[in-house]
């Protein structure tokens, strides 16, 4: 099994990837271990992006894992400063590709063509993180 370190550009903020499982002619998933937040019920490819200033980490989700279909994926945004998440939609299902954070933008690409920017510090979307032990 494979467990693989992410750690900040700062050097501050350490989380852990461990793996899960796979799908059947697919990418392994991971669990995500983030302290102090609960990712526990939730799965992930080890595709992820720090911001240049620790502050977000960017970082593959996968919503469904039936070995009869390829993992349908978002984007999760982390701003581990202040306890909040969103979701990049990927309303057609192409694999996505991590850009960059780029200030207040996050900058991505999709299978077959198209990129794309988000500026997302304004946006209205973010919910709070589950806290571990919260519940």
């Amino acid at each position: 099994m494979i467990s693989k370190t992410i750690k900040s550009p700062s050097g501050r903020i350490r989380g852990k990837l461990r793996e899960r499982g796979s799908i059947r002619m697919g990418p392994a998933l991971f669990s995500l271990e983030l302290q102090p937040f609960d990712f526990s019920n939730r799965l992930f490819l080890m595709r992820y992006l720090w911001s240049n200033d620790s502050k977000y980490l960017a970082i593959v989700e996968a919503l469904t894992a039936a070995d009869s279909e390829r993992p349908y994926t978002e984007i999760l945004i982390i701003d581990y400063a202040n306890d909040r998440e969103f979701s990049v939609p990927n309303v057609d299902g192409r694999r996505v590709t991590l850009g960059r954070f780029d200030g207040k933008r996050f900058l991505y690409s999709k299978s077959g063509g198209g990129y794309f920017e988000i500026e997302f510090e304004s946006l209205s979307r973010w919910r709070s993180i589950p806290r571990e032990n919260e519940g």
